[in-house]
């Protein structure tokens, strides 16, 4: 059984999740740099840790919310280092990890760069690039951030692409069970028998609620509820809301999974007009229950796991009036979202987080013989 450490900024639900199923494959120890980011609500943090030692150097953020700045993890790589089989970096340009892949170069202990995504920029190209050399191998989540890690200076060969999720396979619904859960879920959340919109995610401006919020208009959209949860609306959002005399539009607060279960299975079709998203694991929650999906060609996950106009739509980033289009067709063609459904449900079969742990122990496996 290989013995892995990996490194990361914050451990977030999902994460613990994967952590817990790979851990009974491996010996796994995480180090957490951060205990949580203050952009996170608190209900966000895990609280057990199955199958895997859990780590927190408790480091104080450093010039962003979710990096820091610690020589903590140099102190337990000095002690314990040379035990693992394998070392992987969640987050390589993170000071904190900066400095844990300078040490484990210096002492040669073999180290994995693991890159959820990402578009190409130029930006701290030169460094990036630095950072890369002396990895034994690069995870990362769709063809475009393998691209992306070529450019920067990756070897192609050693860039394995595996399916990020944050969903098991039991998670996900059968085409039968949707439409009974569907009306379920609607009655115990007193919700009307209007057709629904869901978006989930932050309120912050690369998410692009507020595209989403100019999209709309009363005359098209009268038989259709929006529910957009994370938090309360902003004083943006409201003066959308009030200069566009919008209706049915619903704000619901942060929720646990458990909680938010309710509300994908109760939609009718998931919108997600991001800005630009890494990945974007709220596509993965929302296909693993059945919904066709929109969201813009700077969506990771919409990129990879979005087949235009077979599961769902790709529209480009802030263009209103594309997305209005697009929403107004799913919605109002009750034929097309039963067969996007099912398209959805095929295709999130493939992203699980089983599947995801079958691909590292697959490369671990690799790079050991």
């Amino acid at each position: 059984m290989y013995k892995i450490l990996f490194i990361t900024n914050v451990l977030s639900p999902y994460r613990a999740d994967f952590f817990s199923e790979w851990g009974r494959f491996c010996e796994l120890t995480v180090i957490a740099t951060q205990d949580s980011v203050k952009s996170r609500d608190k209900k966000w943090k895990p609280t057990e840790f199955a199958n895997y030692q859990y780590v927190s150097l408790h480091a104080k953020p450093f010039r962003h919310d979710d990096t820091s700045l610690s020589f903590k993890l140099i102190k337990y790589l000095l002690h314990h280092g040379k035990t693992f089989d394998f070392i992987i970096f969640g987050v390589y340009t993170d000071p904190t990890e900066i400095l844990g892949i300078l040490f484990c170069r210096m002492k040669g202990y073999p180290y994995i760069i693991s890159d959820d995504g990402g578009f190409f920029t130029s930006s701290m190209l030169s460094i990036k690039r630095w950072l890369l050399k002396g990895s034994v191998a690069y995870l990362t989540t769709s063809q475009l951030a393998r691209d992306t890690l070529e450019k920067i200076g990756a070897p192609r060969d050693k860039i394995m692409i595996y399916p990020f999720s944050s969903i098991r396979s039991n998670q996900i619904l059968s085409s039968e069970s949707r439409i009974e859960l569907q009306n379920t879920c609607r009655m115990r959340l007193g919700l009307s028998n209007k057709k629904i919109i869901l978006y989930v995610g932050q309120f912050i401006h690369r998410k692009g609620v507020d595209v989403l919020l100019r999209s709309l208009n009363d005359t098209d959209f009268q038989d259709i509820d929006v529910y957009i949860v994370g938090g309360s609306p902003t004083e943006e959002y409201k003066k959308i809301i009030q200069e566009r005399h919008l209706q049915n539009i619903h704000f619901i607060s942060f929720m646990l999974p458990d909680e938010l279960d309710k509300y994908y299975k109760a939609a009718d079709c998931f919108v997600l007009p991001t800005r630009e998203d890494v990945w974007g694991l709220v596509i993965n929650e929302a296909m693993a229950r059945g919904l066709p999906i929109i969201t813009t060609d700077m969506c990771l996950a919409g990129r990879e796991m979005v087949n235009d106009g077979v599961n769902g739509y790709l529209v480009p980033a802030e263009d209103e009036a594309k997305l209005r289009e697009t929403m107004l067709k799913v919605m109002h063609h009750d034929e097309l979202r039963k067969q996007m459904s099912e398209e959805s449900l095929k295709i999130a079969k493939k992203y699980t987080i089983e599947t995801m742990v079958d691909a590292y122990q697959k490369e671990i496996e690799c790079l050991s013989n």
